[in-house]
């Protein structure tokens, strides 16, 4: 997470797109540590995290797509997911930026090109009007 808030208080105006951030680790450890959930969310450092994305001021929004099963593969490194899994995970993921303010918009598309298309639309409206996306 240090490395997250060191790339996040770069006050450039450039895009930043990431595929994972601080929240991925708060969330995992949310859905798959439940016990330990209290404590990590009341440390510090998560406490800024979670107050930088859901600052009126923060230009961030959350992408969230719903997991496929044809896009589940095991790559010999981590333990493979089940999909049930991971549509909690994602469903965690959902809540807890609902509960803490911060902007997010759902890709339920299963179709790749769909999905490019509005990932596309967000990164070239990001200024603009967002209703479009969100219908």
């Amino acid at each position: 997470m240090a490395r997250q808030d060191r790339l996040d208080d770069d006050s450039s105006d450039r895009l930043k797109l990431y595929d994972r951030s601080g929240l991925d680790a708060v969330n995992y450890i949310c859905t798959y540590l439940p016990h330990l959930s209290h404590r990590m969310l009341g440390e510090a450092a998560v406490k800024h995290l979670i107050d930088e994305y859901s600052s009126s001021s923060a230009s961030v929004s959350f992408i969230v797509m719903d997991p496929q099963a044809e896009f589940i593969e095991h790559d010999n490194v981590r333990l493979p997911p089940q999909l049930p899994e991971l549509q909690k995970y994602t469903e965690n993921l959902r809540q807890l930026l609902e509960q803490r303010g911060i902007p997010r918009v759902d890709l339920p598309e299963r179709d790749l090109d769909i999905r490019v298309q509005r990932v596309s639309e967000l990164l070239l409206n990001r200024d603009g009007n967002r209703k479009e996306l969100d219908d």
